[in-house]
C-alpha cells in the first residue's frame, strides 16, 4: 500500500476504535519544548518557515578527514571503486546497541556474484551505514583503520561532539554564575557504546564534572545498576547521563533536565517521540527543555531527518481532521533517492542525474 486516495475514510475507521488525545488536550503539564535546528513554527494547524533571522541552525562543517572519507563512500556507491580498494572492514559493521562487533561472526559479502541491480542495492545500504557512522566520528567508520583514539582525539575529531560538549559546558556555566544548581543534560546516540567512556573522561577532565556526576546507561547494565543512575539523575547527584537505545523507553529523566542532545537520528518518528519522552514530561521542574540535533553539512543527517519530518507530517495528516487533504502518501524513499542524499560533490550528482535521465529515456 502506498497511499490512501480516501483520508477521510481512513480517519473515520481509526478514530472510531481510537481516542485520540495529545497531551495538550488531556491538559498534562509539561515543560515548553524547544528543538533544534528550529526552522519552522506552528501557527494554528500550519506550520510557517521562520525568517531566516530568526532560525536556530545546528548544522556543522565537516573536518578534512571526514571530507575525505565521504568522497571515497561516494564513489564507492556510484560503482566508481570497489569495497577493498579502500576498505578495511568489508562487512561494514555499525556499532550500535549491542556494543562492538563481533568480528568473528558473519562474512563479508561478495558483490561479485550479485546481479547489476542487486549490487546497486548492496552499495547504497553500505553507503548509508558509513555515512552514518562518519557523520558522528571517523573512529567510528568501519573503513578507518585507526580504531584506538584518546578521550581527546575522540572528540575533538568529531564536529558533533564537540558541539556537544561545548553545549554542556555552556549550560554548566551559566548555572554556576547564577548559583544555581546545575541541572541534567542526556546525551543519546545507538552508536559507538563501546567509547562511551571516551565521552565520559572528556566530561571529566576538559569540561569539569566529577566522575560519578556522570552516567553510562546501555545494554548490558543490571537493571539495579540502570535504576541506580536513574535514581541518582533524578535527585540531582548525576548531572550527565550518556545513553544508547536502552534509555528510549521505560526510563524516565525528567526531574532535573534542560537538554537532550540526539546523536544519533533514528527513521522512525515514533522513537524520536519516545526519546524526547524521556524529559519531555510532566514533573520536570523547569519551564522550558531543548532538544538539540547537531546535525552534519552535506551528511546523510539531512536526509535522514527530511525523512523524519516527512514521515511526521504525514502522521499527523491522519490525526488533524478538518478534512483540507482526502489523500495520504505513504511511499518511503527508494533506492535512487537514498544515492542521491549520499552523494555531496555537485558535479558527481550532476552527473549522476543526468545518467539516470539517459537511462530513463532508453527505456
Amino acid at each position: 500500500v502506498m497511499g490512501f486516495n480516501n483520508l477521510i475514510a481512513l480517519q473515520q475507521l481509526i478514530f472510531k476504535f481510537i481516542t485520540y488525545k495529545t497531551g495538550e488536550d488531556a491538559k498534562i503539564q509539561r515543560p515548553n519544548k524547544i528543538v533544534l535546528p528550529l526552522l519552522n513554527k506552528k501557527e494554528g494547524n500550519q506550520i510557517i518557515p521562520l525568517p531566516t533571522e530568526e532560525q536556530i541552525s545546528t548544522n556543522l562543517p565537516m573536518t578534512q578527514k571526514q571530507k575525505e572519507y565521504m568522497d571515497d563512500v561516494e564513489l564507492y556507491v556510484t560503482g566508481k571503486t570497489s569495497l577493498t580498494n579502500f576498505c578495511v572492514n568489508t562487512r561494514g559493521f555499525e556499532d550500535s546497541e549491542e556494543g562492538a562487533e563481533d568480528e568473528s561472526a558473519g562474512e563479508a559479502l561478495d558483490e561479485k556474484h550479485l546481479s547489476e541491480d542487486e549490487e546497486e542495492g548492496t552499495r547504497i545500504l553500505r553507503g548509508m551505514s558509513f555515512a552514518r557512522q562518519l557523520a558522528l566520528s571517523p573512529y567510528l567508520y568501519a573503513c578507518n583503520p585507526d580504531k584506538h583514539p584518546t578521550y581527546t582525539q575522540y572528540i575533538e575529531s568529531s564536529p558533533k561532539l564537540n558541539y556537544i560538549m561545548e553545549c554542556i559546558r555552556s549550560v554548566k556555566r551559566y548555572h554556576e554564575e547564577n548559583d544555581q544548581e546545575v541541572s541534567g543534560q542526556v546525551i543519546y546516540m545507538n552508536a559507538g557504546v563501546h567509547f562511551f567512556p571516551l565521552i565520559k573522561e572528556y566530561l571529566v577532565q576538559k569540561v569539569g564534572y566529577k566522575d560519578d556526576e556522570v552516567g553510562i546507561i546501555k545494554s548490558g547494565l543490571s537493571a539495579a545498576k540502570k535504576e541506580g543512575i536513574k535514581e541518582r539523575f533524578l535527585a540531582g547527584s548525576v548531572k550527565i547521563i550518556i545513553g544508547s537505545a536502552t534509555i528510549k523507553e521505560g526510563i524516565n529523566l525528567q526531574n532535573r533536565s534542560t537538554v537532550l542532545y540526539n546523536c544519533w537520528l533514528d527513521w522512525n518518528p515514533t522513537d524520536v517521540k519516545q526519546l524526547e519522552g524521556r524529559i519531555w514530561r510532566f514533573g520536570n521542574m523547569y519551564a522550558n527543555i531543548r532538544v538539540v540535533n547537531p546535525m552534519m553539512e552535506d551528511s546523510i543527517d539531512t536526509f535522514i531527518f527530511q525523512k523524519l519530518e516527512e514521515k511526521t507530517s504525514r502522521i499527523n495528516e491522519i490525526w488533524y481532521r478538518a478534512g483540507k487533504t482526502n489523500a495520504l502518501n505513504l511511499e518511503e524513499f527508494n533506492p535512487s533517492e537514498l544515492k542521491m542524499g549520499l552523494i555531496t560533490d555537485p558535479m558527481a550528482l550532476a552527473e549522476l542525474i543526468l545518467m539516470e535521465e539517459r537511462e530513463r529515456l532508453q527505456d
